[in-house]
């Protein structure tokens, strides 16, 4: 497909021709844009795509299932009209990963989604705003979202009333993220490695909203120099969380578990350790503490009060 010289090329899903796909594509049938059920990745992937700019997917409506590397690696992309894709449930791995022109993406037609696989939006770095507010439906999501999105400044959850699990470096480097609102992920119970860290402009995080979030993996907030606010009390039935917890938390200058961390039992190595500014710890509320590994608080130079009895 040749662009037009003065103009952004429009891709349509009727653009990618059946008959030169039907071998690759295995059990897709696209006689025409109303019959497709289903596409794998192999339409997608092709060189087509790499010039593309703005993908219109609004004749799609019958489309269920998406396969692996949808419009990944998609250099010159800054526009994809996700309008027809209502029908849509699952999502493969690589979808719209390193798409380094994408600015915005509103999910809001996919009203119907409940899963998609790794990579989802990685490395797109010119992303600012994700609308995630239509995304009713979406239970689990895998590895690297938005991970290495250096540009997304904020992040509001309040549409992901039913996702319950995320895979490991859930928004790692996002180097710009000032906020996130979790009032919205009341069914969120695991959430893997690396979520949150490396969130260099990241001041708080509150906890509200994650009242049923019961395990997270290693290097959760470790790394966020500017974090100063961490409130845990809506945390009540966290139980579980890996190394390095809220280490290298530079700005951070006190942890307060009074509240919220009941039923916590057990967390890594390296918990708040090298967090330069910590002064004051007070643990009073973790009175389900079992196990917690080497180096609790290590290099906390400045750390004048502990308070460690349950």
């Amino acid at each position: 497909m040749e662009p037009a010289p003065d103009r952004a090329p429009v891709v349509r899903p009727s653009d990618v021709n059946a008959a030169e796909h039907s071998t690759a594509t295995r059990s897709v049938c696209l006689v025409n844009d109303a019959d497709v059920c289903e596409v794998s990745d192999a339409p997608w992937r092709r060189r087509c795509f790499d010039m593309v700019a703005v993908v219109d997917c609004a004749s799609l409506s019958a489309l269920v299932t998406l396969g692996d590397h949808w419009l990944h690696n998609a250099f010159h992309l800054t526009q994809v009209d996700l309008t027809g894709l209502n029908h849509v449930t699952s999502i493969g791995a690589y979808c719209l990963c390193y798409c380094p022109r994408l600015a915005t993406l509103d999910c809001t037609p996919l009203s119907r989604l409940t899963s998609v696989g790794d990579q989802w939006l990685s490395s797109s770095d010119a992303l600012t705003r994700l609308d995630c507010a239509g995304l009713t439906q979406l239970r689990t999501v895998g590895t690297s979202w938005l991970h290495n999105c250096r540009r997304l400044p904020t992040l509001n959850c309040c549409g992901l009333t039913r996702l319950t699990n995320v895979g490991s470096h859930w928004l790692t480097f996002s180097v710009c993220l000032t906020a996130i609102d979790c009032t919205g992920l009341s069914q969120l119970t695991t959430v893997g490695d690396n979520w949150l860290s490396n969130c260099f402009a990241l001041t708080a995080l509150d906890t509200t909203g994650l009242a049923r979030l019961t395990s997270v993996g290693a290097c959760w907030l470790a790394y966020c120099y500017q974090l100063a606010a961490f409130d845990v009390s809506g945390l009540t039935q966290l139980t579980s969380v890996g190394e390095n917890w809220l280490s290298s938390c530079g700005s951070l200058t006190c942890f307060d578990a009074r509240k919220g961390l009941e039923r916590l039992s057990t967390v890594g190595a390296g918990w708040l350790s090298a967090s330069l500014a910590l002064g004051a710890i007070d643990c009073t509320g973790l009175a389900g503490l079992v196990c917690v590994g080497d180096n609790w608080m290590g290099q906390c130079r400045n750390l004048v009060s502990a308070r460690l009895t349950c």
